[in-house]
């Protein structure tokens, strides 16, 4: 019993573990405010991937600081300040599981009790 309950424990840390990898793999570590003011500074009109990019990154500060990266953001590239906050909405709706989601997964496998 105890050894099931370790295999399935160290198994949902493998899963979890194989999941950040690949995702680190695919992005770095998001970038802080002033980054994130400097690449706007930096973009140009017609950068669209670089746009996306920081308004992704952007939707994990702060409200004010999120909303003063946008207004930048919008006078230099035009881009809607509508359009990028569905951005970010549409964002959040990730079908990939995060942190959570895979520690209740784990749970859910080996029960709470077991914990």
């Amino acid at each position: 019993m105890i050894n099931d309950t370790e295999d399935a424990i160290k198994d949902a840390i493998d899963g979890a573990n194989e999941f950040n990898d690949a995702d680190d793999a695919q992005s770095e570590l998001p970038r802080s405010y002033d980054e994130l003011l400097k690449a706007v500074d930096e973009i140009v009109e017609g950068e669209i991937e670089k746009g996306e990019a920081i308004i992704t990154e952007a939707a994990l500060l702060s409200p004010v600081k999120r909303e003063t990266i946008f207004k930048a953001l919008k006078s230099k590239t035009k881009i809607n300040l509508g359009t990028m906050r569905e951005q970010v909405k549409s964002g959040s709706e990730r079908a990939e599981p995060d942190h959570l989601d895979l520690a209740e997964a784990a749970l859910d496998e080996i029960g709470r009790e077991n914990i």
